[in-house]
């Protein structure tokens, strides 16, 4: 008569022993990710570029009526760094944004001088933008080459701005400072370039351009989120990103390929997870199937929590760029969890299998190098992915076990 098996059931110890060791793990985790935040501006900077501090991501309702590429206004020649924000006034009372606009689209026939500005404000508080950030404006001067240009609606001959065009000046600065990593000491006025009255209540005024830049930083505060700005020096320009991902384009059969290996590389490190989980089950070598279990699933949900709390924004929110691989998702995005899914993945096979961890390592540098070029994640989420899923399996199965 055949004898039924008996259910195995953790004893006592057993079940301590379990929890004990989770436990370890998820401090082992939040203290890995808490030495990555504490040393991770520094690694921001060195590897991306990027400094962490508060920025506005969020970009004010443009009305965009771009100027005819021509001489007079709008030259197209590329502005290849943003170093500054120069604030204008129209000096033409009561005028509208849309008007000013058009008086710089005119000048293609008019040729009555050489003028334009990357936007206007207007009395409503309406923002046109009648040149794009990587162009030149013919505004500032000498300082057209690597500067912003703001011109401000005026009700009057003071030069004063109304609130509405005060409060969107505000607002329109603020964004722009995040996005090219400026600070207000970037910010000034024609006045500062030429010596010339512009804009000229804030001239005549310095209490109230000092109240400005006070009022600029205030909004930074209150409606900014710590992020990663971009900084000068980043490697990752939105310019460079868009002429890169432009290139690719042209070039159908290397972007398919591209797209096709993060797939690839993605779909068979997961799927070669559970073979190794047969692998160790079939072997009977049940502690090492027991610890491979539990140290990428504590670290997967650790990870995962942390990434939804930090909530991080991806480069297609804070850049003006479309990203070569098709992602909407909103943050999330330190560290990658796809980088660090495979190299945690690797250092499992690592005790068994040691030349397929190896392949799995190297196919990791390639998912790393893809999802940046992809346009989904920064350099430095890809290297936190990475440095998270090493360190965490080598605790996990050299060190706590």
């Amino acid at each position: 008569m055949a004898t039924k098996k008996k259910r195995h059931k953790l004893t006592k110890k057993q079940k301590k022993k379990l929890i004990l060791e989770i436990v370890v793990l998820f401090l082992a985790t939040v203290g890995a990710i808490t030495i990555l935040l504490g040393i991770g501006h520094k690694v921001v900077e060195v590897f991306s570029g990027r400094t962490a501090h508060k920025v506005v991501s969020q970009q004010p309702q443009l009305d965009v009526e771009l100027l005819s590429i021509n001489d007079y206004s709008r030259p197209g020649l590329a502005m290849n760094e943003v170093k500054g924000i120069v604030i204008h006034y129209t000096a033409n009372p009561g005028s509208t944004a849309i008007q000013n606009r058009n008086y710089f689209e005119g000048l293609k026939d008019s040729h009555e001088t050489m003028a334009s500005s990357h936007f206007i404000v207007g009395l409503d508080g309406e923002i046109v933008q009648c040149i794009p950030t990587n162009e030149i404006s013919y505004a500032s001067n000498d300082r057209n080459n690597d500067t912003i240009s703001i011109e401000c609606c005026h009700p009057d001959a003071t030069g004063k701005f109304n609130q509405q065009t005060y409060d969107s000046l505000v607002e329109l600065t603020a964004y722009l400072m995040g996005r090219f990593q400026l600070t207000t000491d970037d910010v000034i006025r024609h006045y500062d370039v030429t010596g010339k009255k512009c804009p000229l209540y804030y001239v005549e005024h310095e209490d109230a351009w000092q109240q400005f830049l006070t009022d600029v930083n205030q909004y930074i505060d209150t409606h900014g989120e710590v992020g990663c700005a971009k900084s000068r020096r980043s490697r990752m320009r939105e310019e460079q990103y868009n002429q890169m991902a432009d290139a690719l384009r042209k070039h159908p059969g290397m972007l398919g390929l591209m797209l096709g290996l993060n797939r690839v590389i993605t779909l068979l490190t997961m799927a070669a997870y559970p073979m190794l989980l047969l692998y160790l089950l079939f072997s009977e070598k049940y502690e090492m199937l027991y610890h491979t279990v539990l140290v990428p699933g504590v670290a997967f949900v650790v990870v995962s929590i942390f990434r939804r709390v930090y909530n991080a924004p991806r480069p297609y929110e804070q850049m003006q760029i479309r990203p070569l691989i098709q992602k909407d998702t909103k943050g999330k995005s330190f560290p990658s969890r796809h980088v660090f899914s495979i190299f945690i993945i690797g250092m499992s096979f690592m005790p068994v299998f040691p030349v397929i961890a190896g392949v799995i390592f190297v196919a990791g540098v390639f998912l790393a190098l893809i999802r940046v070029i992809g346009g989904v994640h920064y350099i430095h989420d890809v290297i936190a992915g990475a440095f998270l899923g090493i360190l965490i399996g080598f605790l996990g199965f050299y060190v706590i076990f």
